[in-house]
Protein backbone atom coordinates (compact mmCIF):
# COMPACT_ATOMS: atom_id res chain seq x y z
CA UNK A 1 0.00 0.00 0.00
CA UNK A 2 1.02 3.61 -0.70
CA UNK A 3 0.55 6.25 1.76
CA UNK A 4 1.17 10.10 0.05
CA UNK A 5 1.66 12.34 2.36
CA UNK A 6 2.40 16.03 1.33
CA UNK A 7 2.00 19.66 2.59
CA UNK A 8 0.82 22.14 0.06
CA UNK A 9 0.54 25.69 1.02
CA UNK A 10 -0.31 27.44 -2.67
CA UNK A 11 -2.12 24.28 -4.04
CA UNK A 12 0.87 22.84 -6.59
CA UNK A 13 2.24 20.65 -4.31
CA UNK A 14 -1.75 19.03 -3.63
CA UNK A 15 -1.98 18.75 -7.51
CA UNK A 16 0.83 16.26 -7.65
CA UNK A 17 -0.08 14.47 -4.38
CA UNK A 18 -3.76 14.14 -6.38
CA UNK A 19 -1.86 13.09 -9.67
CA UNK A 20 0.18 10.28 -7.79
CA UNK A 21 -3.08 9.05 -5.94
CA UNK A 22 -4.95 8.54 -9.46
CA UNK A 23 -2.11 6.89 -10.59
CA UNK A 24 -0.90 4.38 -7.93
CA UNK A 25 -4.64 3.90 -5.57
CA UNK A 26 -2.08 5.24 -3.04
CA UNK A 27 -3.80 6.80 0.27
CA UNK A 28 -3.62 10.55 0.73
CA UNK A 29 -2.70 12.25 3.69
CA UNK A 30 -2.69 16.27 3.85
CA UNK A 31 -0.16 17.28 6.25
CA UNK A 32 -2.33 20.36 8.18
CA UNK A 33 -0.77 22.85 10.36
CA UNK A 34 -2.79 23.58 13.63
CA UNK A 35 -2.31 27.71 13.18
CA UNK A 36 -1.77 27.96 9.54
CA UNK A 37 -2.23 31.50 9.33
CA UNK A 38 1.28 32.74 8.19
CA UNK A 39 2.89 35.12 5.92
CA UNK A 40 4.96 34.04 3.42
CA UNK A 41 8.11 35.49 4.79
CA UNK A 42 7.39 33.95 8.45
CA UNK A 43 7.22 30.55 6.48
CA UNK A 44 10.54 31.39 4.79
CA UNK A 45 12.48 32.05 8.47
CA UNK A 46 10.71 28.83 10.26
CA UNK A 47 11.64 26.76 7.19
CA UNK A 48 15.26 28.23 7.26
CA UNK A 49 15.39 27.46 10.73
CA UNK A 50 14.34 23.53 10.77
CA UNK A 51 10.57 25.19 12.53
CA UNK A 52 8.60 21.91 13.20
CA UNK A 53 5.25 23.18 14.00
CA UNK A 54 2.24 21.38 15.90
CA UNK A 55 0.10 19.37 13.43
CA UNK A 56 -3.59 18.70 13.43
CA UNK A 57 -2.86 15.35 12.21
CA UNK A 58 0.13 14.69 14.80
CA UNK A 59 -1.44 10.47 15.18
CA UNK A 60 -0.52 9.51 11.71
CA UNK A 61 -0.82 5.66 11.27
CA UNK A 62 1.94 4.44 8.64
CA UNK A 63 1.94 0.87 9.60
CA UNK A 64 -0.30 -0.35 6.91
CA UNK A 65 1.74 0.97 4.36
CA UNK A 66 4.80 0.01 2.68
CA UNK A 67 5.76 2.82 0.89
CA UNK A 68 5.74 6.42 1.73
CA UNK A 69 5.72 9.12 -1.20
CA UNK A 70 6.31 12.43 0.32
CA UNK A 71 5.77 15.38 -0.86
CA UNK A 72 6.70 19.40 -0.21
CA UNK A 73 7.49 22.80 -1.42
CA UNK A 74 10.46 24.27 -0.76
CA UNK A 75 11.22 27.50 1.20
CA UNK A 76 14.65 28.89 1.36
CA UNK A 77 16.22 25.84 0.01
CA UNK A 78 14.44 23.94 3.23
CA UNK A 79 11.74 21.46 3.25
CA UNK A 80 8.27 23.48 4.28
CA UNK A 81 7.80 23.37 8.15
CA UNK A 82 5.10 20.49 8.26
CA UNK A 83 7.08 18.11 6.93
CA UNK A 84 10.00 18.93 9.24
CA UNK A 85 7.23 18.16 11.65
CA UNK A 86 6.19 14.73 10.23
CA UNK A 87 9.64 13.33 9.79
CA UNK A 88 9.98 14.22 13.34
CA UNK A 89 7.02 12.35 14.77
CA UNK A 90 6.39 9.37 11.69
CA UNK A 91 7.59 5.81 12.45
CA UNK A 92 9.16 5.03 9.00
CA UNK A 93 10.89 1.89 10.24
CA UNK A 94 11.08 -0.53 7.68
CA UNK A 95 9.27 2.21 5.21
CA UNK A 96 10.76 3.04 1.17
CA UNK A 97 10.28 6.89 1.30
CA UNK A 98 10.49 8.43 -1.81
CA UNK A 99 10.78 12.23 -1.89
CA UNK A 100 9.15 15.14 -4.55
CA UNK A 101 10.05 18.32 -4.02
CA UNK A 102 8.74 21.51 -5.59
CA UNK A 103 9.43 25.36 -5.78
CA UNK A 104 11.03 28.08 -8.11
CA UNK A 105 14.26 26.31 -9.14
CA UNK A 106 14.40 22.75 -8.86
CA UNK A 107 18.21 22.54 -9.07
CA UNK A 108 18.25 24.07 -5.96
CA UNK A 109 16.53 21.40 -4.06
CA UNK A 110 19.82 18.90 -3.43
CA UNK A 111 20.50 20.58 -0.31
CA UNK A 112 16.66 19.79 1.36
CA UNK A 113 16.81 16.65 -0.57
CA UNK A 114 20.12 15.10 1.13
CA UNK A 115 18.23 16.49 4.37
CA UNK A 116 15.41 14.39 3.93
CA UNK A 117 17.30 11.81 3.22
CA UNK A 118 19.08 11.86 6.06
CA UNK A 119 15.98 12.31 8.38
CA UNK A 120 14.31 8.78 6.74
CA UNK A 121 17.09 6.81 7.37
CA UNK A 122 17.90 7.85 11.15
CA UNK A 123 14.23 6.93 11.71
CA UNK A 124 14.99 3.72 9.84
CA UNK A 125 13.32 4.23 6.43
CA UNK A 126 14.86 3.29 3.13
CA UNK A 127 15.63 6.29 0.97
CA UNK A 128 14.21 5.26 -2.54
CA UNK A 129 15.47 8.34 -4.20
CA UNK A 130 13.65 11.92 -5.31
CA UNK A 131 12.19 13.77 -8.52
CA UNK A 132 12.39 17.89 -8.04
CA UNK A 133 10.14 19.91 -10.09
CA UNK A 134 8.90 23.45 -10.77
CA UNK A 135 6.16 24.15 -8.52
CA UNK A 136 4.46 27.47 -7.65
CA UNK A 137 5.58 31.00 -6.74
CA UNK A 138 5.43 31.23 -2.77
CA UNK A 139 4.52 35.30 -3.58
CA UNK A 140 2.46 35.07 -6.71
CA UNK A 141 0.45 31.80 -5.78
CA UNK A 142 0.97 31.28 -9.64
CA UNK A 143 1.59 27.35 -11.27
CA UNK A 144 4.58 27.12 -12.60
CA UNK A 145 3.53 23.60 -14.87
CA UNK A 146 0.98 23.12 -17.45
CA UNK A 147 -1.37 20.02 -17.28
CA UNK A 148 0.50 18.23 -19.99
CA UNK A 149 3.88 18.72 -17.81
CA UNK A 150 2.33 17.60 -14.57
CA UNK A 151 0.84 14.43 -16.44
CA UNK A 152 4.59 14.09 -17.66
CA UNK A 153 6.15 14.64 -14.52
CA UNK A 154 3.42 12.10 -12.55
CA UNK A 155 4.22 9.44 -14.88
CA UNK A 156 8.20 9.62 -13.88
CA UNK A 157 7.26 9.46 -10.86
CA UNK A 158 5.38 6.79 -10.99
CA UNK A 159 8.09 4.94 -13.28
CA UNK A 160 10.39 5.54 -10.73
CA UNK A 161 7.87 3.61 -8.19
CA UNK A 162 7.71 0.56 -9.93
Amino acid sequence: MVAIVYYSRTGSTREYAKGIKDATGGDLIELLERNPKKTNGQCAIQALFGVCPQLENKDLELAPYDLVVLLTPIYAFNPSPAINSFLKIANLKEKKVYLVTLGEDPKSHRKPTEKIKRKVEKKGGTFLGSSSFRGASMFKKTFYFTEEELRKNIGEIVQRLS
